[in-house]
């Protein structure tokens, strides 16, 4: 957790608020007080220890000569999008019931490294400037596939091939070395008499 996000955590508790994900994220990408942040969102509709709505942030950030580009970003867990953060740009990322805010190539926020689903990002700028607008990377794919597994097989001398896995059979494995029985086809054989042999 950032130095400024457990500031602004401080912030809130001595006033007694809650439920003020959207006021922590407003100061997070305009770089304003909690306080400047708290008496906006109020004054577009926000309640004392209730959550911010999309239209009253947007209306805040208009206000205080702020606007926003929703970017292009095929992270959908703010897992995977910290990791993936410009060093430079504020982003507003609107998760699932929460608000987050990133600045300095990092989510101020306690759901930085959490598997919260992400519905979009915004980045953040000051009216009049020129930003270099970040467009989020997509995965590389490739036409190579990933072996995660070994094959094995489970023969019979006289039936062949009778079973195949993806991974070793610790069951079978066991079945055999204690000379217990197998069950193939609704016959019963002498666990011995089988092979379990690696692709």
């Amino acid at each position: 957790m950032s130095e400024l996000y457990q500031g602004l955590r401080n912030e809130a508790k001595s006033i007694g608020e809650n439920n003020d994900c959207g006021v922590k994220a407003l100061a997070v990408v305009t770089g304003l007080s909690y306080s400047e942040c708290h008496a906006k969102l109020e004054h577009h509709g926000r309640k004392h220890g209730k959550g911010t709505y999309l239209s009253s942030m947007f209306g805040a950030l208009r206000e205080l000569g702020f606007s926003w580009v929703k970017t292009s970003c095929d992270h959908r867990g703010m897992r995977s999008l910290s990791r993936n953060l410009p060093k430079d740009g504020n982003f507003l990322i609107h998760a699932t019931r929460h608000f987050a805010g990133a600045s300095g190539g990092k989510i101020h926020d306690w759901s930085e490294n959490r598997c919260l689903r992400i519905i979009k990002v915004y980045q953040i700028f000051k009216v009049g400037e020129n930003p270099v607008i970040h467009e989020f990377k997509k995965k590389e794919t490739t036409n190579r596939t990933r072996k995660t597994t070994v094959l094995y097989n489970l023969t019979h001398p006289e039936m062949g091939v009778v079973a195949n896995y993806k991974r070793l059979p610790t069951k079978i494995v066991k079945a055999i070395n204690s000379r217990a029985y197998l069950i193939v086809n609704n016959r019963r054989y002498l666990s011995h008499e089988f092979k379990l042999e690696r692709i």
